[in-house]
């Protein structure tokens, strides 16, 4: 069942379900917005206020009809019981800050009601910090929290997040941040600012429709609307990171395109003199950057080299592919640095060439696994199969997994004790996998038991992985604009951290279009690198990476 929620100014909303009745909630004195009341009336079947007295969050004249009123400090205060269409009404009484410039703190209630299937939860006037068990009432009650994005004299952004940490609301939509007198009210960019870890979606207009389906479940995303009850001459007061984009100079339906790309990194590899070598596909050559910040070119004419790895003896092992121009080697290559032999490990399996070798991983015995997808053309496949192969001391090679198990093979990845095989299933077609899927490798290093880590929906999954000595994985993901058919933007690019049961911890965002790949470096490998786009990127972090060079 959908279910509506606009939003009319202040804290004030109308929310309303298919065939149930208009709910307004906390209807505000239109005078405060500079209007009358007959430019800022709303209809609908019941009022919820915070408060009667406070005007800023409960004037039921502005609501017209015969309403039935139901003031939620009442019921907290009294302990009433109230039910809108036979859900009941949960409420909490609260206050404004003690430190309101008024020198009055006004009274209200927090309160909860279930509107079509889903709870959709006010925040009232609050003014300070509520603990868990005061918040215990609203548990599983919040999947939509009309939360107060931070005024003079209310919620500090910190209580807030205890707010929103210990409710886990799915959606959280900003209220009580636009005022006829915006000097006194804190700009949204910075409560955008503030949970910038969370999803952002700008609707550009005052309603939209529940649920949304974008994005992991448990992950936030704050839907931002514009006031429906204020003119737009005084609603816009638009800071850099609010502006919309101005429909009076951008043609209907643009979408912002790429022209050209003028770098792709990939494949990042750390070496014990603390240098970094790292593939750019587009332009065909393999990068090097030194210890002392010199960028130098390492190989041209690379055989479009995309994941590189360096062995327990140093030697860099890479995987040259068949993406983003011709002279592609589809082969996997090893240098010895010190004197610059090349040797190819392998470069066909039962006499077929390769589709495009994209990354590796070497275990603690110097086994190469890597997997050979197609993602650019695939009239010059000459098997039908999309592997995933392990190369062992002898140079044998064996492919241990095809399409009965996985789709497109991408990233890759051992556990540290190489006991567990992980594997991106990044399947670039409309409506496919966009997995990591993990494997046990049992005593003849079949991969066996497959079952799925992580999901990342409809939005560009999980490129290059790697784990850290705790096991986690780290997989860089994500999309700023999408580039093919079935590709979303929903998961932002950065990289996720995710432990072997599929929690995803955080995400580390990258400011590049698409981040492709990282390794660990540096003292106790606690710098991480990242390729994306045209950069390579590097930051400092607290736990030491994995990889069985340098030991």
């Amino acid at each position: 069942m959908s279910v509506h929620i606009e939003w009319v100014g202040h804290a004030c909303f109308r929310i309303w379900s298919d065939g149930g009745p208009v709910i307004v909630m906390d209807p505000f004195t239109p005078k405060n917005l500079g209007l009358s009341d007959e430019e800022a009336a709303v209809e609908a079947d019941t009022v919820i206020v915070s408060s009667l007295t406070d005007k800023a969050h409960g004037y039921p004249g502005l609501v017209r009809g015969d309403p039935r009123v139901i003031n939620a400090l009442e019921v907290a205060e009294c302990g009433l019981h109230a039910e809108i269409d036979g859900s009941p009404l949960v409420t909490l009484a609260a206050a404004e800050s003690p430190d309101h410039e008024s020198g009055n703190p006004k009274v209200n209630a927090l309160y909860a009601v279930e509107v079509g299937g889903l709870w959709i939860m006010h925040m009232g006037d609050l003014g300070y910090g509520l603990n868990p068990d005061e918040l215990a009432p609203f548990v599983d009650r919040c999947d939509v929290l009309l939360a107060l994005a931070g005024q003079t004299n209310t919620l500090a952004f910190e209580d807030l997040d205890v707010f929103i940490d210990h409710l886990k609301p799915r959606w959280i939509v900003p209220m009580h941040y636009r005022l006829w007198w915006p000097t006194r009210m804190r700009p949204l960019d910075e409560f955008l600012d503030h949970r910038r870890q969370d999803r952002l979606l700008f609707t550009r207009g005052s309603s939209v429709e529940f649920p949304l389906e974008i994005g992991p479940p448990d992950q936030h995303t704050i839907v931002v609307l514009e006031p429906s009850g204020q003119p737009a001459t005084r609603a816009q007061f638009f800071t850099p990171g609010t502006a919309p984009v101005p429909e009076e100079f951008v043609a209907d339906d643009a979408e912002l395109t790429r022209a050209t790309v003028i770098a792709f990194t990939e494949g990042p590899a750390y070496h014990a003199d603390g240098s970094v070598y790292f593939s750019d596909i587009i332009n065909n050559r393999i990068m090097k950057l030194s210890a002392d910040g010199k960028l130098s070119v390492f190989r041209e004419n690379s055989g479009r080299a995309n994941g590189n790895m360096f062995d327990q003896q140093g030697r860099l092992v890479t995987c040259e592919g068949a993406e983003m121009g011709p002279g592609g080697g589809r082969r996997i290559i090893r240098t010895n640095l010190e004197t610059a032999e090349v040797t190819v490990l392998t470069e066909r399996f039962e006499g077929k060439r390769y589709n495009a070798p994209n990354d590796l991983a070497i275990d603690n015995h110097g086994r190469i696994y890597f997997t050979d997808p197609c993602y650019g053309d695939r009239s010059i496949m000459e098997m039908d199969v999309e592997g995933v192969y392990r190369i062992d001391i002898d140079g044998n090679v064996t492919r241990i997994l095809d399409q009965s198990t996985i789709e497109q093979p991408n990233g890759i990845t051992l556990s540290p004790d190489d006991r567990t095989l992980y594997i991106a299933d990044h399947n670039i077609r409309p409506g496919k996998n966009r997995k990591i899927w993990a494997f046990d490798l049992q005593h003849d290093l079949s991969p066996t038991n497959q079952r799925l880590v992580y999901d990342f929906g409809v939005g560009r999954g999980g490129d290059g992985m790697r784990v850290d000595s705790q096991g986690n994985l780290w997989t860089a993901a994500g999309i700023a604009l999408p580039k093919r058919v079935g590709e979303s933007a929903v998961n932002p690019p950065g990289i996720y951290i995710i432990t072997p049961e599929g929690t995803l911890l955080g995400r580390i965002p990258i400011p590049e279009d698409q981040v492709t790949n990282m390794t660990f470096g540096g003292r106790d490998k606690k710098t991480l690198y990242v390729t994306a786009g045209k950069t390579l990127f590097k930051i400092p972090i607290k736990v030491s990476g994995w990889s069985v060079y340098p030991c």
